[in-house]
């Protein structure tokens, strides 16, 4: 791909884009469609240095989008949007007017609701960038998400030192039931004793459940009566030195036992966070919610 000739004249972001190279050159490219239907080869190039580019929208965002390499400046030149920034406790909801910007930390999933017809400028480093429709209802995917997490507890439920969890565990479990998104949890003593073999202990605690997806079980996690029990947990479990939570997706409708939830977790500890099993802190997208921009992991255009 040729330098455009225009590189030391005024350009108009809208129509020209701006290439800032790690090795501190500079070049300008015609923009808009033109641009995003350069072959995959181009746009990886492009991806590893910083595009500067303006997007007009009048409608929210069709996708989700993620840049693993580096933060993202947004500057709201003109107009009214409001960006929503997935986050481990939830959805950040921030209201931008004219001339204001925000930062978008490398790797957070973020979408737009436009409010008023807006001029967005973004600074980004494409590579690798991810895509995921915000108009796909959770409902209709074919993908849920399991957790399971455990712990070595200082003693019996019915011992003095685990009075008080035992005293709120029915009412969290509860709360669980009821929290939106949440699908299924495991109920009863089945798996207890696999739990007991894998960590070579008498005493652990084990939970096992299904929700529709990442966010609603983050805002059960921080946002629910549960953060409180999460905030004292070293009243009543040991520290372990291996993971003790582990997150994965499971075909809609699938129920996965002790088992394989073990097998899941020994994944996490032996080879950490991949696709097959990670974590709040490493999450993966689901594998019909978001795959590579392009063959090769480069940058596409899915603003709206």
């Amino acid at each position: 791909m040729s330098q455009d000739r225009r590189t030391r004249d005024p350009c108009d972001p809208s129509v020209d884009y701006v290439y800032l190279s790690r090795n501190g050159s500079s070049a300008v490219f015609e923009g808009g469609e033109r641009f995003w239907s350069l072959p995959p080869e181009e746009l990886e190039k492009l991806g590893h240095g910083w595009l500067i580019s303006e997007f007009s929208c009048s409608e929210d965002w069709p996708n989700w989008e993620m840049h693993p390499e580096a933060d993202e400046l947004v500057f709201v030149l003109e107009g009214d949007v409001e960006l929503l920034i997935e986050e481990p406790a939830g959805i950040r909801k921030v209201r931008v007017h004219d001339r204001r910007l925000v930062i978008v930390p490398r790797g957070a999933w973020h979408t737009a609701r436009v409010h008023a017809p807006s001029r967005l400028l973004h600074v980004t480093m494409g590579a690798g960038t991810r895509h995921r429709p915000v108009a796909a209802a959770r409902g209709a995917r074919a993908f849920e998400l399991a957790q399971f997490n455990l712990g070595l507890i200082k003693g019996p439920l019915d011992s003095p030192v685990m009075a008080d969890f035992a005293a709120n565990l029915d009412r969290i479990h509860a709360e669980a039931d009821r929290s939106p998104g949440f699908v299924w949890r495991l109920t009863g003593d089945a798996g207890e004793g696999a739990v007991r073999r894998f960590l070579g202990a008498e005493h652990v605690i084990a939970n096992l459940s299904v929700w529709q997806d990442l966010e609603p079980l983050r805002r059960y996690v921080y946002g629910s009566g549960h953060l409180e029990m999460l905030q004292r947990r070293r009243e009543w479990f040991e520290r372990m030195s291996d993971a003790f939570q582990v997150l994965w997706w499971v075909p809609k409708g699938h129920r996965p036992d002790v088992e394989e939830a073990l097998a899941r977790l020994d994944l996490l500890r032996g080879k950490g966070p991949g696709a097959e099993a990670f974590t709040f802190r490493d999450p993966h997208p689901a594998p019909d919610d978001g795959t590579p921009a392009v063959p090769g992991g480069s940058v596409t255009s899915a603003r709206g």
